[in-house]
């Protein structure tokens, strides 16, 4: 009994429960709602990693019976909605037919097919996108004014780390965050160039081409080498100051809700999501 008791709050093993927080399989006969997930990869989907965007997904799908398949069957009647990937084929709109949903994230995707097959699926009016960046797909995309634009955060909020709430605890002093990419992010370098010259002390995640300076899963994975759900929050919650640097689109990407969670002070830009997300400039963050 005491070696079952030590095995079930090793913090690996918690994890792992924290993991699989989705189930499969619809039952006409049972209650509740049921959905179809169409998916590519449908493993991907159903995989126990610590991926925050499919941790969320998941999330929003577990009280609802769900089946995941890679294309709509000819007939959809059994599922109350069909959830799927801005771009990818789905079923057709139909008037006694499913609640038809569409999850947009990067709004430029892959290159100009990949921007057309967005819009055709925006075209078809689906009922609902969810997206964490609601203003940039309003800026970029033709939306009907039949579907329902709904702000789907990237983040969270049951898996917070236990911060380091004593600053003077905090081993870093200043984490700069994101791809070191001139195009896209060329606020970013500038930032991360001013850094490296200011500042003796530092966090950095920053990388270009995959290298990271400092690696943030070190010693908070398990030995599979899948991430622990905490990893992220634990990486930032050991910052002073977390600086982000802004892209050519906009994006309020999933950490910005995240760091002040970690008792972190942030800093970046005003950007329209943020007051969606509840936070505002000079009352939760430093406007930068």
């Amino acid at each position: 009994m005491a070696q079952a008791c030590e095995r079930a709050a090793s913090e690996d093993w918690l994890s792992a429960i924290k993991d699989y927080n989705f189930t499969l399989g619809t039952d006409p006969s049972l209650p509740g709602l049921r959905g179809l997930v169409l998916s590519p990869d449908p493993a991907l989907l159903m995989h126990p990693a610590a991926n925050k965007g499919l941790i969320a997904i998941r999330q929003r799908l577990s009280p609802f019976q769900i089946d995941v398949l890679k294309e709509a069957p000819p007939d959809v009647s059994r599922y109350h909605f069909v959830f799927s990937n801005c771009g990818c084929p789905g079923p057709g709109r139909s008037r006694n037919g499913p609640k038809i949903i569409v999850y947009g994230h990067d709004h430029h995707g892959q290159g100009s097919d990949t921007v057309a097959a967005y819009q055709e699926s925006l075209d078809s009016e689906p009922d609902a996108l969810f997206t964490p960046y609601p203003s940039i797909w309003r800026r970029w995309y033709r939306i009907s004014n039949r579907t329902r634009v709904v702000f789907a955060p990237m983040f969270s909020p049951t898996f917070f780390a236990r911060p380091i709430l004593d600053f003077s605890r905090k081993p870093l002093d200043v984490l700069v965050v994101g791809v070191l990419d001139r195009w896209a992010y060329p606020e970013r370098c500038a930032l991360a160039q001013a850094m490296r010259l200011a500042v003796r002390r530092q966090g950095w995640l920053l990388h270009t081409q995959g290298e990271h300076s400092v690696d943030w899963r070190d010693g908070r994975s398990r030995a599979g080498g899948g991430m622990t759900l905490d990893a992220w929050d634990s990486f930032l919650a050991q910052s002073k100051i977390v600086a982000f640097g802004g892209d050519r689109w906009g994006y309020a990407c999933m950490k910005y809700s995240e760091v002040p969670a970690n008792c972190s002070l942030m800093l970046c830009r005003e950007l329209p999501d943020l007051e969606l997300a509840g936070l505002l400039g000079g009352v939760h963050y430093v406007p930068l």
